[in-house]
């Protein structure tokens, strides 16, 4: 099981995930049609997750930093999309 965990602001959404034992190299992403799709495969585990994304984003402008064992991910909003709210909910992934 992936937990992630949403941090919408007004022009990104962050979505940060625990991958423990995946090296960064190891990582995918995808972001289209309201999707984040994320996986990484190790000698151990598969990970895979499908994340609906709360608003349309520009695919173009993901980023995205790996550090112990946490990833976390930047979307940019697309500009019709922008809202000037602060929301963060955990994703259940069972």
């Amino acid at each position: 099981m992936i937990s992630a965990v949403f941090l919408r602001k007004m022009d990104n959404l962050k979505v940060m995930v625990e991958l423990p034992g995946v090296e960064e190299n190891d990582v995918n992403l995808k972001a289209e049609n309201g999707l984040l799709t994320i996986s990484a495969d190790t000698q151990a585990r598969r990970y895979y997750k499908e994340v609906k994304l709360p608003a349309s984003v520009e695919k173009d402008t993901v980023e995205f930093k790996y550090r112990n064992g946490i990833l976390e991910v930047k979307l940019r909003k697309a500009k019709d999309t922008r809202e000037k709210d602060v929301k963060e909910w955990n994703i259940d992934t069972s």
